[in-house]
């Protein structure tokens, strides 16, 4: 059986696997066809300074640092990645004028990698995607969370490490957070740290809340309560998202917002039935109804990768393996009504419904998949419960319909 995957450079998905190495793998399983050598340097991966620590020097004002930080924290370096498309490098290099866009997406840890993200970018010519960590509270941080942010300047340093000679333009217009990502992009706009005018495309990635951390910068009020939304039981609370959604809204009235609702409490919490921040309806993609589809297609998706990559036999999982035997391709399947017209395997629902049978044999095993994932750590991490399955799993999934531009 071989090791558990390395989450930045191997293949957690059958379609993202090298074709060949220069080296065999040590851990007994695919490389990422993105991180083979032959690749290079289209995913590069820089450890830089954050520019939310109040420890590290910037050249700009920086309003709201996170000053929560304990001292023990300040001053690490942490790993964010540049991936350029094989077009886009074409382009970006041959024309030093060239204008390039660019998604960032702030997440918890190697979500490019391990949800196979990079493959919804490939094809794309005038894009990049920039990665940016989270930190979660765990006994590694004295359990404590803060947000990673980036500045425009270092996405351009990222981009001429590839590019050496670019002397073009690129412009952020898609900013997405999962998870504790959230918090990194709270600090990057409320900082000013990229052009909030510039954003056409806002994304919650299962990650909704009020943002209690860190404080308003001195002489700040928190915003006003919005109707419908749940209201911090902190008075004082400094509303850093709404801050941020109101920041970008004021630069770019038509930027368009999109919420995955996915788990609760977890990212997407309810209180009274209220979400924590005021989105947009017509952007909410509220999968919380249809947790049985989602379970089965993710329990299915990792399963089938974790047989394929040899971690698990059928046997062990024979419900599950067969509902892996008709899946459609990543990138093929819609979360909803909104993007099934750009799909071409349609919308979970209908995919779910038409396959009934097979997607309640595989929730009956879900336990035993659980405990696969689990034990072989095919998913990167623990995954302690369905639940936190689901929060990490539906991005793997659905991921192409609006990082991707």
């Amino acid at each position: 059986m071989p090791s558990q995957r390395d989450s930045r450079v191997d293949a957690f998905f059958p379609d993202e696997w090298a074709p060949f190495t220069l080296v065999p793998n040590p851990r007994g399983v695919h490389f990422s066809r993105f991180t083979s050598p032959f690749t290079q340097p289209l995913s590069v991966v820089k450890s830089l300074r954050n520019p939310l620590d109040p420890s590290t020097p910037v050249s700009v004002p920086r309003p709201q640092p996170e000053s929560h930080m304990l001292a023990v924290n300040q001053g690490r370096q942490h790993e964010y990645l540049l991936f350029v498309p094989p077009a886009t490098l074409a382009s970006g290099g041959l024309d030093p004028s060239a204008r390039l866009k660019a998604t960032v997406l702030f997440g918890a840890f190697d979500e490019y990698n391990r949800h196979g993200l990079r493959t919804y970018f490939e094809g794309l010519a005038n894009r990049v995607l920039v990665y940016v960590p989270g930190v979660e509270a765990q006994a590694s941080t004295a359990g404590q969370a803060w947000g990673i942010g980036i500045t425009s300047g270092m996405v351009r340093d990222l981009l001429t490490t590839v590019l050496p000679t670019f002397t073009g333009s690129v412009t952020i217009d898609t900013v997405a957070g999962y998870s504790t990502g959230y918090r990194g992009v709270n600090g990057t706009i409320n900082n000013a740290f990229i052009a909030p005018g510039d954003i056409t495309r806002l994304i919650f990635f299962d990650a909704l809340y009020w943002g209690d951390q860190p404080p308003l910068p001195s002489g700040t009020t928190p915003p006003p309560d919005p109707p419908g939304v749940s209201v911090p039981p902190n008075p004082a609370s400094p509303r850093n998202t709404w801050r941020m959604l109101n920041t970008v809204r004021a630069a770019n009235p038509g930027v368009q917002v999109v919420t995955y609702e996915v788990t609760e409490p977890g990212g997407t919490p309810r209180d009274g039935g209220m979400l924590r921040v005021d989105v947009p309806a017509a952007g909410l993609i509220n999968l919380k109804p249809r947790t049985a589809a989602l379970t089965g297609l993710v329990l299915a998706r990792v399963i089938r990768s974790g047989i394929d990559d040899g971690f698990v036999t059928r046997a062990q999982a024979p419900a599950i393996a067969a509902l892996g035997d008709i899946l459609p391709r990543r990138g093929a399947l819609a979360s909803s009504s909104a993007t099934s017209g750009s799909a071409a395997s349609g919308a979970l629902d209908a995919w779910a419904a038409a396959r009934g049978a097979a997607v309640a044999s595989a929730n009956a095993s879900a336990g035993t998949g659980l405990g696969l994932i689990q034990s072989r750590t095919l998913m990167g991490w623990g995954v302690p419960s369905l639940g936190d399955m689901l929060h990490d799993g539906f991005v793997q999934e659905f991921g192409w319909e609006f990082l991707a531009g």
